[in-house]
């Protein structure tokens, strides 16, 4: 196999829920208007990127993370496809078991 097709496996195979969820974590540490304004930067990022290839459109899905970190119902639904057990989240504890 071709060092492209192998790299593509393993980014189709790859689990991105657990990659984004140490990032989920440590957002819920951060006051509010620091994640919208990261987000929102995020956004703006990612639109760009479509102009400039440093920037990336990876950066858009991953600002609307950051605010739906702050609408409760959007936070649910970011939390449950992540896999994350909010019950553990709002006693305090991350996922590793140790306080935040």
């Amino acid at each position: 196999m071709s060092l492209l097709r192998k790299t593509a496996q393993r980014l189709l195979h790859a689990d991105w829920r657990a990659k984004l969820r140490p990032l989920y974590t440590y957002a819920l540490k951060l006051p509010p208007v620091v994640r919208s304004l990261a987000g929102l930067v995020l956004i703006v990022a990612g639109v760009l990127g479509i102009v400039l290839p440093i920037l990336g459109f990876w950066m858009a899905p991953l600002g609307l993370m950051f605010i739906a970190l702050d609408v409760p119902p959007w936070r649910r639904r970011v939390a449950r496809w992540l896999g994350v057990d909010q019950t553990a989240m709002k006693a305090g504890y991350s996922e590793a078991g140790g306080p935040r």
